[in-house]
């Protein structure tokens, strides 16, 4: 009954035809060898070709190993060829200043993108299932989204299909047990020191208690609201490709236009805007100002008596100063993050991602103040201070880029460098005081 659905599925949303090629990424967890099972069934029936790509993020040692040989195994029983890879992911959030899990899925993408060129492959399959998708439309709904956002994830985004999304991990395990499947366990699934793993061994049991199809129901929501979205998303592209010329556009027309239009014309002009940057553009076109400027990811929305006129930020724009208040979240559009700030106690505790700072309080002179480098900084990270400039050289980072590192520094210097770490007198112990300083990129 499951490949039957699975095939229905398939076809309604047009994932694959007969004579492509698909690249399935596979973990070797039990949604992706669910995924590659039904897939090879599917391949006979539908008329495809099958190959399978495993990237090994090499972050758990023993079990990443593990992992790659049992993808291997499989692969073998099914005879579907298979494509490894691996990517230093800790190296890789370290110098490109983002969290582990973030790292991993930029690396793991892009090793599925180059075996796609390769192999010439026509679709990526992904295992992305039902409760994935209510579980990130949840995550998006505490973090405060629009329509898109509470959409989910979409079954299909350019050569990226999700041929399992209808399916729930209740009925996944029973396809697996039905099949004789067997699969390898993620340990960090079970860490609730991760937002979606909250939800998902918290938060989703509450909800199935109230209603067990869940799942189900926000899917059928998501459709509902992928609906709504395309309907005001055409509104807005003809409102743009009748309006909008060289970079310009009446602030009085987008101010007449209904909210939801007018939000929608924004976000999709500056598609890294988040609902406070598009607050403020719309508050821009109302200004009685006759000339008025906002700052956004990588934009710059301008406006000159009735003009708004869109302007990209050059790689050379650095971090205006901003003064981080205890107890605050702070945008900062410039670096596309929300910077949170508050006191706590040292438990000890560990970050495994690289966005998250803890300073010794009583270390810290006067307000913190989040910015770009400045000739003559300097970080004592090992021992010895050493400029900033040579560090950055160092690790290789593009000159272009170094204006863009987020600083932070109180009356008495540099404090911390994001992605390189915090100078040694503001190191805390267990026990002490701290602040704490959480960097969240902006979707």
């Amino acid at each position: 009954m499951i490949l039957r659905e699975a095939e229905q599925f398939v076809t309604r949303y047009n994932m694959i035809s007969s004579g492509q090629k698909v690249v399935a990424a596979v973990s070797g967890g039990c949604d992706s060898v669910c995924m590659l099972h039904i897939l090879s069934k599917l391949a006979g029936t539908i008329g495809f070709s099958l190959e399978a790509a495993h990237f090994n993020h090499k972050l758990r040692q023993e079990e990443s190993e593990r992992d790659e040989q049992f993808t291997k195994n499989l692969c073998e029983k099914l005879e579907i060829p298979l494509h490894v890879g691996a990517g230093d992911v800790s190296g890789y959030a370290a110098r490109s200043a983002v969290g582990i899990e973030e790292a991993a899925r930029i690396l793991r993408y892009e090793f599925l993108e180059k075996i796609s060129e390769e192999t010439g492959a026509d679709r990526i399959a992904t295992a992305h299932n039902a409760d994935d998708n209510a579980e990130t439309v949840l995550f998006n709904l505490t973090r405060g989204s629009g329509i898109k956002g509470l959409c989910g994830i979409p079954p299909v985004r350019g050569k990226i299909i999700r041929p399992v999304m209808f399916l729930t991990r209740t009925r996944i395990e029973q396809y697996m047990e039905e099949n004789g499947l067997d699969h390898v366990e993620d340990s960090t699934n079970a860490d609730t020191d991760y937002t979606r793993n909250k939800l998902r061994h918290n938060v989703m049991p509450v909800l199935r208690r109230i209603n067990p199809n869940v799942s189900g129901s926000i899917m059928d929501t998501k459709q509902l609201l992928t609906w709504d979205d395309e309907f005001i998303s055409a509104f807005a592209q003809r409102f743009i490709d009748g309006n909008f010329n060289n970079g310009c556009v009446s602030a009085a027309d987008i101010a007449g236009l209904h909210p939801a239009v007018a939000g929608r014309v924004v976000k999709m002009l500056c598609p890294h805007a988040d609902f406070d940057h598009v607050k403020s553009v719309l508050e821009l076109c109302r200004s009685e100002k006759a000339s008025v400027s906002v700052s956004l990811p990588g934009m710059t929305v301008r406006k000159e008596y009735d003009t708004l006129s869109f302007g990209m930020q050059s790689d050379d724009d650095g971090i205006n100063k901003h003064i981080l208040p205890v107890g605050k979240r702070i945008i900062v559009p410039e670096i596309n993050a929300a910077v949170r700030v508050f006191e706590a106690e040292n438990s000890g505790k560990v970050y495994k991602t690289f966005n998250t700072f803890l300073f010794k309080k009583s270390s810290i002179c006067g307000s913190i103040i989040l910015r770009s480098r400045r000739t003559g900084d300097k970080i004592n990270l090992s021992g010895c201070s050493k400029q900033l400039k040579k560090l950055f050289i160092e690790k290789r980072i593009p000159a272009s880029r170094r204006q863009k590192i987020p600083v932070l520094a109180d009356e008495s210097g540099v404090i911390a460098v994001v992605g390189m770490g915090i100078d040694r007198r503001c190191m805390p112990q267990k026990g002490d005081a701290v602040i704490i300083i959480e960097f969240e990129e902006l979707i």
